[in-house]
């Protein structure tokens, strides 16, 4: 970028002495900035994130292969766990490189970030079509048990894919048209103009995600309430019943879900839609080094996110909880007490499997819950 400063048009009013010593001042300033908030800020976190994660994709794993948990969406889950280690990795990256180079370069920050901002697709994709699967689930579960199948949400998760290759080639080659300086006379490309055409198509994308995940949940948390409604007026009304639809569609683990995304995606919106509103884009330039430290601040909430849920995860999914490595139980106080609730509901889960099959073959109409709950275990 700096290569660029005597080309950019931001900078055509000021003489060659004053960009020359903006170029100094905010070089050295930015080495102190990326040391801290690129560098030792995310570091403890992104360890333990990475180690946590890992841990969760074992046991995830464990409990898919054994059926234990429903393939359908947890493949997307899956998905959004690689997508996850692929972004601590990049994280770690610019952390090493932060730490270690006597010259920290902003063009290899931007490849670098280029990576972990992309990684960051396959959490709001995985967000996204588990809240429009239940919430197809709920409108129409006959269809639903028809058209969605695990290998549909295979192709789900490599969509998320090819918009992670289609971001990085995309960022990458304007990042070229504008640094590389043939390409940049060839293309006419600017800081000010390529640059930021991309910047507003991919916060717009990210602005455009974040409403639609939340706008569909709160249809699904709608149609949920009506068809609960429905069924206590249809089925004769006892404490078992009513117990049962409640567990047939567990719609407060999405919401759970929903708002660790809704809350810790936020920071990233907020900054989305502060780049799409801003009409002066010379101010990015000029106060750059402030900016990269919201940036920091900003990837650091990304990280924590992949901390928190698989946390979640295994406190409310005794499923997956089941799928951790015994070493790793043993190392808790209360998951290694054979009275905690892991070892109680392993034991009893073939129980409560038994039961819930006797329960639903004695309902004379099968609700729309129990089509969604039966069919997600295949």
């Amino acid at each position: 970028m700096y290569s660029n400063y005597n080309r950019l048009r931001c900078f055509f009013n000021i003489t060659a002495k004053e960009r020359l010593h903006l170029k100094v001042s905010q070089l050295n300033e930015l080495a102190g900035v990326y040391r801290i908030y690129f560098g030792w800020m995310p570091l403890p976190v992104a360890i333990i994130a990475i180690v946590i994660t890992i841990i969760y994709m074992k046991a995830l794993l464990g409990a898919m292969r054994l059926k234990r948990v429903s393939r359908k969406c947890h493949v997307l889950i899956l998905n959004r766990v690689m997508g996850d280690i692929l972004c601590l990795l990049s994280s770690l990256t610019a952390t090493t490189y932060c730490l270690v180079a006597d010259h920290i370069r902003r063009q290899v920050i931007t490849v670098i970030e280029t990576f972990l901002l992309s990684s960051v697709w396959f959490g709001m994709v995985s967000y996204v079509s588990l809240c429009i699967l239940k919430l197809y689930a709920v409108w129409r579960p006959l269809r639903y048990r028809q058209n969605i199948t695990l290998k549909k949400c295979i192709y789900i998760a490599l969509l998320s894919w090819f918009l992670f290759a289609a971001l990085i080639t995309y960022t990458l080659i304007v990042t070229a048209f504008i640094g590389v300086p043939k390409l940049q006379n060839w293309s006419g490309c600017q800081l000010e103009t390529c640059f930021r055409v991309m910047h507003r198509f991919r916060n717009f994308a990210v602005v455009f995600v974040y409403t639609l995940t939340l706008g569909v949940f709160g249809v699904t948390a709608l149609l949920v309430r009506r068809a609960n409604h429905f069924n206590k007026l249809f089925h004769v009304k006892n404490v078992d019943t009513e117990g049962d639809f409640k567990s047939k569609f567990p719609l407060w683990k999405l919401a759970l879900n929903v708002a660790t995304f809704a809350i810790l995606f936020l920071p990233y919106v907020a900054w989305a839609i502060a780049i799409l509103t801003i009409r002066n884009y010379c101010l990015f330039f000029w106060k750059l080094p402030h900016l990269m430290r919201i940036l920091g601040i900003i990837r650091f909430t990304l990280i924590l996110r992949i901390v928190v849920d698989p946390i979640i995860a295994f406190k409310t999914e005794f499923q997956i909880r089941h799928g951790l490595p015994t070493w790793f139980i043993s190392l808790s106080p209360c998951l290694g007490d054979p009275n905690h609730s892991v070892y109680r509901e392993h034991a009893n889960n073939s129980s409560i499997k038994s039961s819930d099959q006797i329960s639903t073959s004695l309902t004379h109409r099968p609700t729309s819950f129990a089509i969604i709950s039966d069919d997600d275990e295949k």
